[in-house]
């Protein structure tokens, strides 16, 4: 699975501009740092617009991304709702129990609770 996949072309391109934005600066700021390039009016401008090319770019990315954990939690939000309301339809049309690998039973549910008139503590310790 790429680290890319799912992300739009639009990222992608912007993803490779930043990235082209930040090795540049770091590639000049090391430069300075170790005097090869001395401090000037020019250093300062480059780094500050730098920075500021960067942030567009980086900003369409991040966009994407936010939309795109929306989406996905919205539909894990729905798919929650919907095992809810299959798992209330469960519990109120069915008597459900379930039974550790020794036959034990560990689970009733209402309905059963309704009808068998037994709940779970008392059928644990009933030897079936």
């Amino acid at each position: 699975m790429s680290a890319l996949e799912g992300i739009s072309t639009r990222s992608k391109i912007c993803l490779f501009c930043a990235t082209i934005i930040m090795m540049t600066f770091f590639v000049f700021k090391t430069l300075v740092v170790f005097r090869y390039i001395h401090h000037s009016t020019f250093t300062h401008y480059f780094e500050w617009l730098s920075v500021i090319a960067f942030m567009p770019p980086f900003f369409v990315v991040v966009r994407e991304f936010l939309y795109k954990k929306k989406k996905v939690t919205e539909e894990l939000d729905k798919q929650i709702n919907d095992f809810k309301r299959f798992e209330d339809f469960v519990n109120t049309a069915a008597i459900v129990t379930k039974a550790d690998n020794r036959a034990k039973i560990t689970y009733v549910n209402k309905k059963f609770e309704d009808v068998a008139g037994w709940k779970l503590e008392e059928v644990e310790t009933m030897l079936l």
